[in-house]
């Protein structure tokens, strides 16, 4: 294990800069200071640095067995948002909410930047079963809800980057069993309450997490400090403890690379 120099701070890796950065492009009216929003995902996983782990046979045998079938691409896409090949792109269409749909998509990116979104409902994504991303960058959640990511069975890629999310809900993720990524970065976050990261399948594919730029302080989930996967986290401009990041160096399995907040900068630790 080495650790850079205190100063300077060093210049991030390509892939940490895709994830995190020193100022949001966003208003003030935001009340609080926002990290760069991400890039939208349009490319396959290997764009973002994630490597396709192998998926048990049974279980996704009986998760595409309960999906719908895909529909095809004829008639209108839900508006006011744009259809091209298997994006959806919704971003900046001025919406306060999921456009509602009477028909399923093959769609496997859901695009919903730069909107006004404060909460989802229930079911909102019944007709979206084939999503792999879900891009909600700069929007006005103020929680993350177990109901409001149902349906998305099929999800990788989650991006709740650059909102005003105060809480997350106890097994909040568990609807999403191959989740690889999440970007909680440029949020309100507190802390990580206990059962934030428990689920009936353990996070397993879970490889990157970002919570950079959060008032993020305290830890309490013990599932968070056992994630299964997890190769890069990303603690940048947070609150987090000394005795948290110790924690995090003698529990997690696979951790590589972890972004650790000091004296107001981002410093990192690499881990072989």
């Amino acid at each position: 294990m080495a650790e850079t120099p205190e100063a300077p701070d060093p210049a991030p890796s390509r892939e940490a800069r895709g994830h995190s950065g020193e100022a949001c492009a966003r208003p003030q009216a935001c009340g609080h200071p926002l990290p760069r929003c991400p890039a939208t995902p349009r490319r396959a996983c290997s764009a973002m640095g994630l490597s396709r782990p192998g998926r048990p046979l049974l279980l996704l045998a009986l998760l595409m067995a309960a999906a719908p079938k895909p529909g095809r691409h004829g008639g209108s896409c839900p508006l006011p948002c744009r259809c091209r090949r298997r994006l959806l792109d919704c971003s900046h269409a001025a919406l306060g909410g999921v456009p509602s749909t009477a028909r399923r998509w093959a769609l496997s990116i859901l695009d919903f930047t730069g909107n006004s979104i404060s909460s989802i409902e229930k079911q909102a994504w019944r007709e979206y079963p084939w999503a792999e991303y879900l891009v909600l960058q700069d929007n006005d959640l103020r929680a993350v809800k177990r109901r409001s990511l149902e349906g998305l069975v099929l999800l990788e890629h989650l991006d709740l980057s650059c909102n005003k999310i105060l809480s997350i809900e106890e097994h909040a993720f568990e609807p999403l069993p191959f989740l690889q990524l999440i970007n909680l970065g440029g949020n309100l976050i507190t802390q990580i309450q206990n059962g934030t990261f428990q689920a009936w399948h353990g996070m397993q594919f879970l490889q990157k997490l970002i919570l950079s730029h959060n008032p993020l302080s305290v830890i309490t989930d013990t599932s968070f400090f056992k994630l299964p996967s997890v190769k890069y986290l990303d603690l940048g401009a947070t609150q987090v403890t000394q005795q948290t990041l110790l924690m995090l160096l003698l529990r997690t399995v696979r951790l590589e690379t972890l972004w650790t907040p000091r004296r107001g900068l981002r410093s990192w630790v690499f881990l072989q």
